[in-house]
């Protein structure tokens, strides 16, 4: 490893809850790396190991972390057994020997579980780093906070490229998805300032950092997957829990040349069935097959061979058919297509999507027909397909020429439909009992957007239990902070409440919204008290604010207020969140669970226009004081209900039901 600077973007900080990413020491990797531990594994012996170990420094005063030298070696071989047991673990150096049948994941694994440092640094011992160019890591956690850091690879010495991990991607042709590896190369320049970061899509195989409390946040390595298979499925798992791949630009990897040693023993361990198992084990978790840049990576000149024979081709090459989900709702550009567009952006690559508004095809049998070949359908709002058996599609079925058995057998018999519960409607007694057939026996499986309505519907003793929660989420590419300054001199101008909906959705049975009976007139009678204090309204009513607009809306307001009565998921609070705005509520669906600390205290004791108008009062008054802690509060709780992440419980509910 040398010194050298790699160009790349603005640094992003990254903050989880349980890794504090930002709140680390000035010297991540602690004072003579007392924070760090270093994973070997190699099928060199350990004299040879161990004196590599020593000549880069890591066997000294000025060291205080832990080398963990896994050497593998092979049962048959009774040589190797003995120069294993002939050498015995240094200071710093603990030394854990391995049959070679046990696979790389396991190892480490096993390792993790003895590690109580903070940083892991897992290398290859050809690739291993001298302890000074370490010391230089610091400066890339203190300026890129990531959880896990690749090291990028200098392309030679006479040149001024490297190459870089970059995405992982997914390519389809002859009806099969492949995963596969682009790696980047950069020039870089030869001045540190002029340097940014660049992320990775996935980690190196040769040198990677890992925080170490990651693992108890998405799990350890699977070890059913072996050869660097294991580091891209959790490069995936880091990916989906919105965790970010850093690259260091301090300091860059020098190619070396692998010892004849070294590889004519990989050569002859290499395990065909192991590796057909890993791509097999992938290929099930993921639904995706490895592309042949992978394998050949993997195997080397040895593929030739593997390809003759058909080890790997015949178990894997075969079309694979993404499942066909329909995804049916009211009107395009609202609530529910806005839930259904994030599904298919972020769970495409497991599922076919179509989506379906009832607005356009009106007509529930026209929908049955036209998703004969779907998988699964699942209905946003329960009731269109609960009206089914209505006169209204009988008559339908007669006109068509077709009789409802028939219709039956062909279009519903058989079929999965689920639904999810977004509402406190149909809850009284003769409600839920009009609705026990269509629980029982119409649908297969259920959802809820929160977990009040799961207490709820889980206490309904004649209907099913949900299967699970599937929270909504926000698109935090979309929604995201805009001219926060604007609160700097929030005292001094009159204060700007914000509501956004359909302020008559439902009016002809009551004003579930809460604008009209709540908000409107607590916002008039402190405006006669005399306090500056206006309404800025988003209301579908006034005009549509296309989805991707909102932000603006967002922009222009100092705090939001959502008065509602039965919504599972008011939506609007969690894009203010994610703006930075303030909100007032009232305690409906996922508001408490989505809320931090502070911004609890701001929940309504009861939904009354009384209770809202005195929340708004205490909040003029104190607002310099308390916008900010709000605002900043709001921007980092928010970060976990991304729709990146909030998607993958709708995969498990798909997955439950498939």
């Amino acid at each position: 490893m040398t010194r050298n600077h790699i160009p790349s973007i603005k640094s992003v900080f990254l903050y989880e809850d349980d890794i504090g990413i930002l709140t680390q020491e000035e010297k991540a990797l602690g004072k003579n790396f007392k924070n760090l531990s270093i994973i070997i594994i190699t099928e060199e012996n350990a004299k040879n190991a161990v004196g590599e170990i020593k000549r880069n420094g890591y066997v000294s005063e000025d060291f205080l972390g832990k080398v963990y030298l896994a050497v593998k070696y092979s049962k048959n071989n009774a040589h190797e057994i003995l120069a294993a047991q002939s050498t015995e673990s240094e200071k710093n150096i603990h030394i854990r020997y391995f049959e070679d049948s046990t696979t790389d994941s396991k190892i480490k694994n096993i390792l993790l579980k003895e590690i109580n440092t903070q940083w892991v640094l897992f290398v290859a011992l050809n690739f291993l780093f001298s302890k000074e160019e370490l010391l230089l890591v610091n400066d890339d956690i203190k300026h890129q906070p990531c959880v896990s850091y690749n090291f990028p690879v200098l392309i030679s010495k006479d040149s001024n490229r490297i190459s870089m991990n970059g995405s992982l991607t997914l390519e389809y042709s002859d009806y099969q998805i492949r995963l596969d590896k682009k790696v980047t190369e950069i020039i870089f320049e030869s001045s540190i300032e002029q340097q940014s970061f660049y992320f990775s899509g996935f980690l190196e195989n040769k040198a990677h950092l890992i925080n170490h409390l990651i693992f108890s946040n998405i799990g350890y390595f699977d070890e059913n997957l072996s050869f660097g298979i294991e580091l891209i499925d959790f490069s995936i798992r880091l990916r989906n829990s919105g965790l970010f791949i850093g690259n260091s630009k301090n300091s860059i990897i020098e190619k070396h040349k692998i010892a004849q040693h070294d590889f004519k023993k990989a050569e002859t361990s290499f395990d065909t069935k192991l590796l057909t198992h890993s791509l097999n084990s992938f290929q099930n978790k993921h639904n995706v097959l490895l592309s042949d840049n992978i394998i050949s990576s993997i195997c080397g000149k040895r593929n030739e061979k593997l390809s003759e024979s058909d080890t790997i081709i015949e178990k894997l090459d075969f079309p694979i058919k993404k499942p066909k989900i329909a995804l049916i709702i009211d009107a395009e550009n609202w609530a529910f297509a806005n839930i259904a567009n994030q599904l298919k952006k972020n769970l495409s690559s497991y599922y076919d999507f179509m989506i379906i508004p009832t607005q356009l095809i009106s007509n529930l049998h026209h929908v049955l027909m036209m998703t004969k070949d779907c998988d699964l359908v699942h209905f946003f709002w329960r009731e269109f397909i609960r009206a089914q058996n209505n006169s209204y599609y009988t008559l339908y079925n007669k006109e068509i020429g077709i009789s409802d058995i028939e219709f039956d057998e062909r279009f519903i018999k058989g079929r999965k439909f689920t639904t999810t519960i977004y509402d406190h409607l149909f809850l009284s007694h003769d409600e839920i009992l009009e609705r026990q057939s269509f629980y029982n026996e119409k649908i297969v499986a259920y959802s809820v957007c929160s977990s009040k309505l799961f207490k709820i519907y889980n206490d309904i003793s004649c209907y099913p239990s949900p299967k699970i929660v599937t929270e909504d989420g926000v698109d935090l590419t979309l929604f995201k902070p805009v001219n926060l300054t604007r609160f700097n001199n929030i005292q001094d101008r009159e204060l700007v409440v914000g509501w956004a909906g359909n302020s008559k959705w439902a009016g002809d049975i009551e004003d579930f919204k809460g604008f009209h009976s709540i908000l409107k007139p607590a916002v008039e009678e402190l405006q006669m008290e005399g306090l500056s204090i206006r309404l800025e309204l988003a209301d579908r009513q006034n005009g549509f604010i296309p989805h991707t607009e909102m932000v603006n809306y967002y922009a222009k307001i100092d705090l939001y207020v959502c008065p509602s009565k039965i919504e599972g998921t008011p939506n609007p609070v969690l894009e203010s969140m994610a703006c930075g705005v303030p909100v007032i509520s009232t305690d409906v669906g996922v508001v408490r669970d989505a809320f931090g600390p502070l911004q609890k205290e701001w929940l309504l004791a009861e939904r009354s226009q009384k209770a809202l108008k005195e929340k708004l009062r205490k909040f003029y008054f104190e607002r310099e004081s308390l916008i900010s802690n709000l605002s900043n509060e709001n921007i980092e709780t928010i970060k976990k209900w991304d729709w990146s992440i909030k998607s993958q419980n709708f995969k498990s509910f798909f997955d439950s039901v498939l």
